[in-house]
C-alpha cells in the first residue's frame, strides 16, 4: 500500500502564524559598532526567539500528526557571515540555548517524524565565482552545523537539499561541482541531495549522469515544466530509488496560472498519478503558499494512504 507522509515548509498559518525574526546586514553591523555588549544581547535574543518559534511549530505538528517539517533556513540570520562567525561559535556552546528545540525535535523524531532544509537560492557550489563557491559552503556548514545542535540524525534522514545552478551554470563548470563537494565536511556530505530544476540543465536525469553518488530530490512541478520527454513515472521511480533504503523526500507544487506557471499556487489540490500507483513510501513536501493549511487539506482529502 502507498503511504505518503506529507509536510510543509518553514512557517505555519494555522493554528498560530509563526514570525522569525532577522536582521540586515546593515543593523548588525552598526549596532555591533556602536555596542558590542548591546549586539550581543540583540544576537542572543533574537536567535533564542527564532528557537522558540520551531519549538512552537514542532509542538503544533505534533498536535496536528503532520510528520514532515522543512527547517527555516533563517533560524541564525548571519551566524555564517565573515563579521559574526565566532559569535555563532560562542552562541552554540552553550547547550542551554538549544534544550528546549533539542527536546521538541527528538519527541518529534520519536513520533515519526522526519526534519530537512532547503538553503537559500544563493548557494552555488558550481558558481565560475571563486568567493560564491566560499560563501555557499559557508552557509551549507551552518546548516549541518545547525542539524547536529539539534540532535538530528547524520545521514539522509535529515537531508539538506540545494539546486545546483538555478538554471544558469551548465556541465562546463563540473570542476568547480566537484572542488566544493572535495571540500565539504563528512557531515555536510552525508547529509546533501540535489533537486532538478525547472528551466535550462540539470533535469533528473543530468543530476543521476554527473552526480550518481546523490540522492534526487524529484520536485513534481519543476519536471513538469522541465524535461526531457519521459513518463511521469519513470521519473519518480528512478528519483525514488536514487535515495536507496532511505524513504526518498520529494516536491509538489502546483502554478498560480496554470501547469507551467513557476510561481507557486496558494493550494494543491491533488497528488501526482504516479504516487497513487505504485505501492512505495514516500515524503512530499507541499511548496504551496497557505503551507501547513494546504498540508492539511491533502491530508484531508487522502486520508487513505497519507501517514
Amino acid at each position: 500500500m502507498t503511504q505518503i507522509r506529507l509536510g510543509f515548509c518553514c512557517i505555519s498559518l494555522g493554528k498560530f502564524e509563526s514570525k522569525f525574526k532577522t536582521i540586515t546586514l546593515t543593523r548588525a553591523k552598526a549596532l555591533k559598532k556602536e555596542s558590542e555588549k548591546a549586539f550581543n544581547e540583540k544576537l542572543t535574543k533574537l536567535w533564542t526567539h527564532n528557537l522558540e518559534e520551531l519549538e512552537k511549530i514542532l509542538a503544533y505538528n505534533l498536535e496536528t500528526n503532520i510528520r514532515l517539517y522543512r527547517l527555516s533556513s533563517d533560524l541564525f540570520p548571519l551566524a555564517d557571515h565573515e563579521e559574526f562567525e565566532d559569535f555563532w561559535v560562542t552562541f552554540r556552546q552553550v547547550k542551554a540555548h538549544f534544550n528546549g528545540a533539542r527536546r521538541l525535535v527528538s519527541k518529534y523524531v520519536e513520533a515519526g517524524g522526519r526534519l530537512c532544509a532547503h538553503p537559500g537560492q544563493f548557494v552555488s557550489i558550481g558558481s565560475p565565482n571563486k568567493k560564491v563557491r566560499a560563501n555557499s559552503l559557508k552557509n551549507l556548514e551552518l546548516h549541518a552545523d545547525i542539524f547536529a545542535r539539534l540532535d538530528l540524525p547524520r545521514g539522509l534522514e535529515a537531508p539538506l537539499n540545494i539546486h545546483l545552478s538555478n538554471g544558469k551554470d551548465n556541465i562546463k563548470n563540473l570542476s568547480f561541482f566537484n572542488d566544493s563537494i572535495y571540500n565539504m565536511s563528512p557531515s555536510l556530505k552525508s547529509r546533501l541531495v540535489f533537486e532538478n530544476e525547472d528551466k535550462s540543465f540539470w533535469t533528473w536525469q543530468k543530476i543521476r549522469n554527473y552526480f550518481y553518488n546523490f540522492p534526487v530530490t524529484l520536485d513534481f512541478h519543476h519536471r513538469n515544466i522541465n524535461n526531457e520527454g519521459e513518463t511521469e513515472e519513470k521519473a519518480f521511480e528512478a528519483c525514488a530509488a536514487s535515495w536507496g533504503e532511505t524513504t526518498p523526500l520529494m516536491h509538489i507544487s502546483e502554478g498560480k496560472k496554470g501547469p507551467l506557471d513557476r510561481s507557486h499556487h496558494d493550494w494543491v489540490t491533488t497528488l501526482p498519478k504516479a504516487l497513487l500507483d505504485k505501492k512505495i513510501s514516500v515524503d512530499l513536501e507541499i511548496e504551496a503558499k497557505k503551507k501547513d493549511l494546504a498540508t492539511l487539506f491533502l491530508k484531508n482529502k487522502y486520508k487513505d494512504i497519507v501517514i
